[in-house]
């Protein structure tokens, strides 16, 4: 990729393909993609469950959607129940949408993961030319910032970048694109902007009265005691049978997982335990409640500074990894 800024900071997230069904996926893609780097899988019907117990997943007010909504913030609901730190955007303070930019690159400066709203242009989507919400069509996961300026200088920079993954949504005559980055100048603008013809898909929308821009940072894990950094990738990168306008859980088919543990020290003993729940994960005596895991793995490293495994599950299954050491409680 060519060099755009002198100063960049990109995330480890793995792009994802999202089910398009059901009103879309891009919420729970979004979730599942930042779940990953912590260690942690699930299946986007099982992410919209969370995000909306009781729900049929055909209604629309099902979704995993960004700030106040039909069942109030269920972001934050999503966030809570597959055991992350979500740290939503304060749209009620707003004063312009530079400061929601500056509040991004912010977040992504520390290392967290960021889903956000955008507007989608209708000449490029399955929209009415003249429609579209006011405030965002589609959430996308924010993997990288960059900046002419040091990346611990918290202001807002107009040739600042952002970069993004669209959960692999355009396909402009058949091929993902799923890459973008803009300058946080270029990417602003009206929803008349986005609708107005051009060949860029994706806007930020310009925040006015009434309108307002929505993200959430996933800050990491809910635990009470500390864990070693535990990352997934996934093959393939997409759920297969897909969804279908309908309530069903899809047949579920093989999925290989890549768990890397960091930051280890060699000669230090560590357990890595997987839960097949997130209900069973324990959020302090990881080692004393060594018998909620269905898997665990000792570990212990002669050089360097990971450890790394590779398992298949469904793609039905949750599969949540946490290590630490093993003279933790």
């Amino acid at each position: 990729m060519k060099k755009l800024t002198t100063h960049t900071k990109f995330l480890p997230l793995q792009p994802r393909i999202q089910w398009n069904e059901n009103s879309g996926y891009c919420g729970e893609t979004s979730f599942i993609t930042a779940g990953l780097s912590y260690g942690q899988y699930l299946s986007q019907y099982d992410a919209r469950g969370m995000a909306s117990p009781g729900l049929a997943q055909t209604d629309g007010h099902s979704q995993l959607l960004l700030g106040p909504g039909y069942l109030g913030d269920n972001d934050v609901t999503a966030a809570k129940a597959m055991l992350l730190k979500p740290w939503p955007y304060d749209f009620s303070t707003q004063q312009d949408t530079g400061a929601f930019l500056a509040w991004v690159k912010g977040q992504v400066v520390r290392g967290f993961p960021v889903a956000i709203g955008v507007l989608m242009n209708a000449h490029l989507f399955p929209l009415d030319p003249e429609k579209g919400d006011d405030e965002y069509d589609h959430i996308v996961p924010v993997y990288g910032i960059g900046s002419n300026n040091p990346l611990s200088d918290p202001g807002y920079y107009p040739d600042d970048v952002i970069y993004f993954y669209d959960n692999w949504v355009y396909r402009p005559k058949g091929d993902a694109v799923n890459y973008f980055h803009y300058t946080f100048q270029d990417f602003q603008g009206t929803r008349k902007e986005a609708n107005a013809g051009t060949n860029r898909p994706y806007w930020l929308v310009k925040k006015k009265d009434g309108v307002f821009n929505y993200g959430i940072a996933l800050q990491g894990l809910q635990s009470d005691q500390p864990t070693l950094p535990v990352q997934i990738t996934t093959a393939p990168d997409f759920e297969c049978p897909e969804m279908k306008n309908t309530g069903v859980r899809p047949d579920p088919e093989l999925l290989q997982l890549f768990i890397t543990v960091s930051g280890l020290v060699p000669g230090v003993s560590y357990k890595l335990y997987r839960y097949n729940s997130f209900t069973d994960v324990p959020k302090s005596h990881i080692n004393e409640s060594a018998s909620q895991a269905v898997k665990s793995w000792s570990i212990q490293i002669a050089s360097g500074t990971t450890w790394s495994l590779a398992e298949t599950i469904l793609s039905s299954e949750v599969a949540v990894y946490r290590a630490v050491e093993a003279s933790a409680p």
